[in-house]
């Protein structure tokens, strides 16, 4: 996807008639402009806003800040003298080409605010917090937090014993929304089996199997073992989680048989402890506020 400073253009060409657009209606113009795929379009921030909408209205508001687009009534924006100025240059419209302007400049150097907020110059710089919006940075901090904290919880699964990585599996499962799981067996590898009710009354099963390996990939015989067990216990419904991964010939086979079965690896058991809150704890929380439009509304 683009970055948000390459819609400085599209945007400027997308308000070059000199009427009045809302965001939305720059945002869809934009769209048509780039030729976006129906995927590029259905790509979306954490937030679920779609990022495209995202970097072009980030493009508006530093636009607006060199003075190119103006926006004097809420909800009404239109590209101003200096806007057009840009456009009939010819040139693509960058971040260099706004610095020319001293709003922008001082606009930069209130982005900063590294006084005010603390943050120190070798974590987020000038060039990063040009290069990127607010959004990209947030969304990549907590990218960064989330890989380092499943390093760890990863570490902790393989270095626990089997019966306590049998209630991780059992907590995962009941905090999804599962029902109780009734193990039937138990192995030396460090794995169970168990039947789990895929709802609280128990009117349907699955069955589960967890094995606590520590580099192994999971193979094609244990995935065959593993349907047999469903095949003994009338089951039509599976669940494999390991703390490795899975080989290309056991994918294969789970994708070519009837029986569904979900395949869950140490990235994804991990993904869900986390999303479900299973052995972890928050540590901060950090609100990220808008303004109520509504609040203005006379």
């Amino acid at each position: 996807m683009y970055k948000f400073y390459e819609f400085f253009t599209p945007v400027l060409e997308a308000m070059q008639n000199g009427k009045t657009y809302s965001r939305n209606d720059v945002t869809e113009s934009v769209g048509q402009l780039l030729k976006l795929t129906d995927e590029q379009k259905h790509q979306t921030i954490k937030s679920g806003k779609p990022v495209y909408a995202d970097r072009a209205q980030w493009a508006m508001t530093y636009l607006k800040q060199a003075g190119a687009l103006i926006n004097e009534k809420r909800g009404e924006w239109q590209i101003s003298e200096r806007g057009l100025g840009l456009l009939a240059s010819g040139e693509t419209v960058t971040l260099d080409t706004l610095s020319q302007f001293p709003e922008f400049v001082e606009f930069k150097q209130r982005t900063g605010t590294r006084k005010k907020s603390g943050i120190a110059g070798d974590v987020i710089d000038d060039a990063a917090l040009m290069e990127n919006t607010p959004g990209d940075l947030i969304e990549a901090a907590f990218g960064r937090l989330q890989s380092s904290l499943q390093d760890e919880l990863i570490t902790s699964l393989k270095e626990m014993d089997p019966f306590q990585f049998e209630k991780v599996v059992k907590d995962v499962l009941k905090a999804m929304g599962y029902g109780k799981a009734h193990v039937t067996k138990k192995s030396n590898d460090g794995g169970v089996d168990a039947i789990v009710d895929e709802d609280t009354l128990g009117l349907s099963k699955i069955y589960a199997q967890a094995k606590r390996y520590t580099d192994a990939k999971v193979q094609e015989k244990e995935i065959r073992h593993f349907v047999g067990a469903m095949e003994v216990e009338n089951v039509d419904k599976g669940v494999f989680v390991t703390t490795s991964d899975y080989s290309d010939k056991a994918r294969e086979l789970v994708r070519r048989i009837s029986k569904s079965i979900i395949l869950i690896n140490g990235d994804r058991l991990t993904e869900l402890m986390i999303e479900y809150g299973v052995g972890v704890s928050v540590m901060d929380r950090y609100e990220v506020k808008r303004i109520d439009t509504d609040y203005f509304v006379q």
